[in-house]
């Protein structure tokens, strides 16, 4: 902490007396050219130069000096060093996730797992596409031995890079460990607030769900809304949504959810369901909603199809004669624990095409029609995990059997034991996948870092 503290009092005070006469002794410019460079030695000399320049007046050049050399002291294996650097960085300048990202390097580095998640939580709030930040989350859920957590991270991450060479070495190696004991989600909660050390700012939301750290979640109430909308009556019906929502829903009955099922159902039948539903959320431990239909994106929101939707302007839409799913989610919040939402949507859909087409025609329409190709990706509240049939903006497989590629594959292994439903998620994906020939990916977008969740025990 003194070496933090010392460090900002100088960082501080060079940044304050910086003026254009700090170039005028010397090397500024070739300082801050070594800064970054990708040599850690010469990084190391070039941002300590620069530094102690008080980043030649800017405090931005300054952050980005720190935020270099405590990426150099990583490489270097000096973690105290890279901690104190990328702490002053975040200090000034609070909203860089790339900071946040080589602070949580660093903390892997000290085995300091719980204010390493923390850390990359924080740098995923700022960027959620950084494949490092996911390997960071990844790599320190594991040294928690929170295995099944971490090849979910793992798998975000070939998502975002799929040729990343880390995240394939080290999820194999993950894998070919023996299961992880129960996992213990007080310690990232204890170790969460010291994330900025003395500096009173508080960590993201994020970092840590506000889920209770106990197991008994799981035999808290279990819900679920399951609906499947198949015969739609102003554009091409669909084969799989009734049998799959059948077949969901009387495994999750037997699972022990009470449950609420509608099959091609209207907007007024669908809202008579969820009201249904909202009844029962409150003081669950595991709430689910399951959809399996045709479902849009428009001006960037999320719709599921009424069997009565009709797609003939944008008033249409305007109107409510759609289903918003943001509507849809809000209710789970009432839930005590897990909450997940299973959308096998998106299924190709010619009227959506021909209501693009309309959109294009019509002045300043252009914007919203190329935003209407299957769901654009949800933001992950604490506690939520949600998954999707296919990758955002993309499209998925109907079927040709009684379900659907992807319920087929989230029913086979719904009924596997033992298995935390992370991790169950993830071998959804891959099975759809490898079934689609590759073309075909789902998605799990998830906050929810709480007590492990398995639907089905073999004892």
């Amino acid at each position: 902490m003194r070496i933090l503290a010392g460090l900002i009092l100088i960082s501080a005070s060079l940044w304050q007396a910086g003026t254009s006469s700090s170039y005028a002794q010397g090397n500024f410019a070739a300082a801050w050219k070594l800064c970054q460079s990708s040599d850690a030695e010469q990084r190391i000399a070039g941002c300590s130069t620069v530094i102690s320049l008080g980043g030649g007046g800017s405090k931005a050049r300054l952050a980005d000096a720190l935020d270099g050399r405590c990426w150099a002291y990583h490489v270097k294996e000096l973690y105290d060093l890279a901690v104190a650097d990328c702490k002053a960085s975040i200090l000034l300048r609070p909203d860089y996730s790339y900071s946040y990202n080589n602070l949580a390097s660093a903390l892997v580095g000290q085995k300091k797992y719980g204010e390493a998640i923390a850390a990359a939580n924080k740098s995923i709030e700022l960027k959620p596409k950084f494949v490092w930040s996911h390997l960071n989350l990844a790599r320190s859920l594991a040294g928690l031995g929170q295995n099944e957590r971490a090849l979910i991270e793992y798998q975000t991450a070939l998502s975002l890079d799929p040729n990343n060479a880390d995240a394939k070495t080290e999820a194999k190696a993950l894998l070919a460990k023996p299961a992880s004991p129960a996992e213990k989600p007080t310690e990232v909660a204890n170790a969460a607030p010291e994330l900025l050390g003395a500096s009173g700012a508080s960590p993201s939301k994020a970092t840590v769900s506000q889920l209770p750290a106990s197991a008994n979640l799981a035999t808290e109430p279990r819900v679920a809304l399951v609906i499947g909308n198949a015969s739609y009556r102003f554009m091409p019906g669909l084969q799989n949504p009734k049998s799959d929502a059948v077949d969901v829903e009387k495994a999750l009955r037997e699972l022990g959810f009470q449950t609420v099922l509608a099959l091609d159902q209207d907007r007024a039948g669908m809202n008579a369901a969820i009201d249904k539903f909202s009844r029962l959320v409150p003081g669950a431990g595991v709430a689910v909603v399951y959809y399996s239909g045709h479902g849009m994106q428009f001006a960037g929101k999320n719709y599921l199809l009424p069997v009565d939707a009709n797609l003939d302007s944008i008033a249409d839409v305007n109107r409510f004669r759609l289903l918003a799913l943001d509507d849809l989610m809000d209710l789970l919040g009432s839930a005590d624990g897990l909450q997940l939402v299973v959308l096998d949507a998106c299924r190709n859909n010619p009227v959506e095409r021909s209501f693009k087409s309309k959109l294009a025609s019509i002045p300043g329409g252009s914007r919203d029609a190329n935003m209407t190709r299957g769901f654009s990706r949800i933001d992950a509240k604490g506690g939520l995990i949600i998954t999707y049939a296919t990758a955002p903006d993309e499209v998925a497989s109907d079927g040709v059997g009684r379900n659907s590629p992807f319920t087929e594959a989230f029913l086979k292994n719904l009924a596997v034991p033992d298995v935390e439903i992370r991790q169950m998620l993830f071998r959804v994906q891959s099975d759809v996948y490898l079934a689609s020939a590759k073309k075909q990916r789902p998605e799990v977008s998830s906050l929810y870092v709480g007590p492990e969740i398995r639907f089905r025990t073999s004892h």
